[in-house]
């Protein structure tokens, strides 16, 4: 009797153990599946042509759709044009890399809005052979957005809110080789408000803040498609253009200078204010190898402009 007792004690505790290790492994994949669905960033698998076979929820709730309406499409067809490039290259790069981690994409919702992620992929392989990659995706969009408004602002002018002398010589550069084939048809126009000290002194520094203002939406007004129009400095500004001549370029800084000559700014209800402006300008040439070199000829000239006289329009 105590050896039928102490078998069916055994038996009792090994079905509980089993018991329990069922429950242990039940509960175990109710959590992850509840941490793969519900992650504070998105998982999918796509397969080696990078159509969807599993995504989890976090990720069709970013995109606005059901899991199932997920499934089987391409995971393109979700991104924007520019980001199609990026992925289809990371799929490629996934036949030869076990990871690909960091790539910046641009998502579309159903509901047509964008966002931006970060993706990362593992890839599976069969004889050296992809079969399916893993992803995870990160919702950076804050971060993206932060980024872009630190990056307006270390490039913009906070007084008139057009560009500044940083983003000018950044982006001229891109004019030049080697980045881009020489071509000569540069043009560079540098402006001075002319007596601006003066006007400082005599009406003060918040009169002469609104005269650089009115002065930068006159400009702008006229400018073209293309320009990059930058306050240099004080009240130094330059109009960096695609034009074909000499003469060109002095037809478009005469009247530039017109239109500032022709300009009154109110400052209150009985005064207003005109001024004019001298500007230096110069057009590429053969032996132009540089941005500085190009600026150099135009502020050379705008010193010309100004020792005959300002309101003046003079060429390098």
């Amino acid at each position: 009797m105590i050896l039928i007792a102490f078998i069916l004690y055994l038996l009792i505790n090994l079905y509980e153990q089993k018991r329990y290790q069922r429950e242990y492994n039940k509960r175990a994949n109710l959590e992850l599946t509840d941490l793969y669905e519900n992650a504070p960033c998105g998982y999918n698998t796509i397969d080696k042509q990078g159509y969807i076979k599993r995504v989890n929820n976090t990720l069709a709730q970013w995109l606005g759709y059901k899991k199932l309406e997920l499934l089987n499409h391409h995971f393109s067809d979700f991104l924007t044009d520019n980001s199609k490039l990026l992925f289809n290259n990371l799929v490629e790069d996934l036949d030869t890399k076990e990871q690909v981690e960091g790539i910046t994409l641009e998502l579309i919702s159903k509901d047509g809005r964008s966002f931006h992620v970060s993706l990362s992929a593992s890839g599976i392989k069969d004889r050296n052979r992809l079969v399916v990659a893993r992803t995870t995706v990160f919702n950076i969009s804050d971060r993206v957005k932060l980024e872009k408004r630190l990056e307006k602002i270390a490039n913009t002018d906070s007084l008139t809110g057009i560009h500044n002398r940083r983003y000018f010589f950044e982006q001229a550069e891109k004019f030049f080789p080697p980045h881009t084939p020489e071509s000569h048809m540069l043009s560079a126009l540098m402006f001075d408000v002319d007596y601006f000290k003066k006007i400082n002194d005599t009406y003060g520094h918040k009169t002469g803040d609104l005269v650089l203002q009115s002065f930068t939406q006159a400009i702008q007004e006229h400018t073209e498609e293309g320009d990059i129009f930058a306050r240099m400095g004080g009240e130094e500004f330059a109009i960096l253009c695609h034009l074909d001549s000499p003469q060109a370029t002095i037809d478009k800084a005469e009247k530039l200078r017109q239109v500032i000559e022709d300009l009154t700014i109110k400052i209150n209800d009985k005064t207003s204010l005109s001024i004019t402006v001298s500007i230096g300008c110069c057009h590429q040439r053969a032996d132009t190898s540089d941005i500085d070199q190009l600026m150099h000829q135009a502020d050379t000239a705008l010193y010309q402009a100004k020792i005959a006289g300002r309101n003046r329009v003079a060429l390098h």
